[in-house]
């Protein structure tokens, strides 16, 4: 009796031997979802982010550069299985246990694999996490490049980074939650910052502590991204912002022999690093709906009446059109009447008798409400848009703005009756007319280059160390002046700011010649706006200058300004 139980127990442990033998035959060998998973407990792929390029002006100095930062990192498959771990980060970080879970468990996250949960903690964070590192699961801190703000300037033109979420961010080289070029410079140029990564193979155990390398051999070193050297100068940038300060403004300086631009100040604007880290809904609510816009680049974004700079274009069109020769004259006696309205000129004790130089040194309203009685508006309208107005200019930033340049048909779709004193307005630069500050500057380069119209860009070189490619761009058109109506527009400029009676005459410099045309836009919501575009020097044209200020009063007041931008460029940087 006892030797058959003994027997049947023996045979049932043999048994179970063997299907236990079998089962683990069957893991090892036969199911390769098992076998996968297994490799994947043991083995795992550590991805490398490179040192992102630097960002530095034309002359070489750093702008933007890399230091070390903490990042801090789970596993969600790791983290998830110890809920005094998850508690743990959640009392840290101050996020609701909920909302952490929600986070680390999203459908675009990968549960097996690291997720960068924060960037760039504080000491407090990492000393923490660093205590009770042998009791947390699935929570790590790793040592990351981030970025270093040498310089606090052009954050309109440099942009920012930010985690990749949208599905067309993500491909190639590109996870999600990988930091990317969000705006600016960043963005447009993220491919050649970015670099490529490279990886780790390393054995973990279960609770995801490194155990050992694994295969070496197979490991890939990351490649670090391109330095990025910027047109502007960093002196003529910094000294444009602290000359705006305080003000609602912007100005552009560019090579009218290149189309580079040399510089790009937008007023009021932001820190460099404010998006380097998460911001608050209250913080991001105060940024983007302060009245100011500092999160706004007027110089391609803000669409304005460009008032009486745009002037010069009127008069080549009047004169293509045979409407008006230089010797030409028009009696102003404050404004003009057409139709059943008395149009005023800004002089409203009026300029008399005035030609075509006088009407541009003088800005006499009259003498272009002379060319609306009969011109051609659609005529009008291309040579506005020859000149690159209506259009994008091309720079190489998003979100520039093309603007309006309307013509008949536009008109004819919303008004009825007489068009003559809305061509008035177009005449001046008033009315619906509407234009950027980089469209007045590369209108301005245009004229003072006789005819060159380049696409202002920013990108001046890339590379390492000494191997850089250098990049060179050839005028998008070549405008054909008559040499008659050009030289006198160059003449009438020169007349503006330095003879008495001239718009600008205040703005004379004793250091170098300056051409130029002042412009007072009127504002609806408040005081007029101000405008100034010029070139110098006068007899051999280097640089074109915009000045905008938003409720600035008269453009007379913004040539001030530009005067002190084209004497720090010709004092400072123009031999350099």
């Amino acid at each position: 009796m006892k030797t058959a139980r003994v027997i049947f127990f023996y045979r049932i442990s043999v048994i179970l031997f063997l299907i236990v033998i079998i089962r683990v035959v069957k893991i090892q060998y036969f199911d390769p979802g098992s076998k996968n998973r297994a490799a994947m407990n043991m083995v795992r792929t550590t991805v490398v982010q490179p040192s992102r390029g630097r960002i530095l002006d034309r002359n070489g100095k750093v702008i933007i550069d890399n230091q070390y930062a903490y990042n801090l990192y789970v596993v969600p498959m790791y983290l998830l299985r110890s809920p005094s771990s998850v508690n743990f980060l959640s009392e840290l970080l101050n996020m609701p246990p909920d909302s952490l879970i929600s986070v680390i468990t999203s459908p675009k996250i990968h549960g097996d694999r690291f997720f960068r949960l924060m960037r760039d903690i504080d000491f407090r964070t990492f000393s923490s996490i660093a205590e009770k590192n042998k009791e947390l699961r699935g929570v790590h801190v790793r040592t990351e490049w981030t970025r270093k703000f040498v310089v606090e300037t052009a954050p309109h033109i440099i942009g920012y980074l930010g985690e990749a979420r949208e599905p067309e961010e993500i491909g190639g080289h590109i996870s999600y939650g990988d930091l990317i070029g969000k705006d600016g410079i960043e963005f447009v140029y993220d491919s050649l910052l970015r670099g490529e990564p490279g990886y780790t193979k390393k054995v973990r155990d279960v609770r995801g502590n490194i155990v050992s390398d694994y295969k070496r051999d197979e490991w890939k070193e990351p490649v670090i991204g391109k330095d990025i050297y910027l047109t502007i100068d960093l002196s003529l940038q910094t000294f444009i912002e602290k000359l705006l300060d305080g003000r609602s403004a912007t100005a552009v300086v560019q090579n009218v022999s290149t189309g580079e631009i040399l510089a790009m100040v937008s007023k009021p604007d932001f820190p460099l690093e404010l998006f380097s880290r998460r911001l608050s809904v209250a913080e991001w609510k105060r940024w983007s709906e302060d009245p100011l816009k500092p999160l706004y680049n007027k110089s391609i974004m803000g669409l304005y009446p460009p008032g009486s700079v745009i002037k010069m274009a009127t008069v080549m069109a009047a004169y293509g059109q045979n409407l008006k020769n230089p010797d030409d004259t028009v009696h102003c006696p404050g404004g003009m009447q057409i139709g059943n309205r008395f149009i005023r000129c800004w002089n409203h004790s009026g300029h008399g008798v005035v030609n075509m130089t006088q009407a541009i040194m003088k800005s006499c309203d009259t003498y272009f409400y002379d060319i609306a009685l009969s011109v051609d508006v659609d005529k009008w309208k291309r040579t506005m848009e020859s000149f690159g107005f209506g259009r994008r200019t091309g720079i190489d930033l998003r979100f520039e703005r093309a603007g309006l340049v309307p013509g008949y048909d536009y008109y004819r779709r919303r008004i009825s009756g007489g068009l003559t004193g809305r061509y008035a307005n177009l005449m001046i630069g008033q009315g619906e007319l509407l234009t950027t500050p980089l469209q007045i500057s590369n209108f301005t380069s245009v004229i003072a280059s006789g005819g060159k119209k380049f696409d202002p860009y920013l990108l001046y070189a890339y590379g390492n160390g000494d191997d850089l490619t250098y990049n060179k761009i050839s005028p998008r058109d070549s405008l054909e002046f008559d040499p008659v109506i050009l030289n006198l527009i160059k003449e009438s400029m020169y007349h503006v700011v330095n003879t008495p009676g001239g718009t600008a005459f205040r703005a004379k410099s004793d250091i170098v010649t300056i051409a130029g045309k002042t412009g007072t836009a009127e504002n609806a919501h408040g005081e007029d706006h101000a405008w100034f575009n010029a070139y110098a020097p006068y007899d051999k044209p280097e640089i074109a200058v915009t000045v905008f200020e938003e409720h600035g009063l008269a453009g007379s007041l913004a040539a001030l300004k530009a005067r002190e931008i084209i004497e720090f460029w010709y004092l400072n940087i123009r031999d350099k």
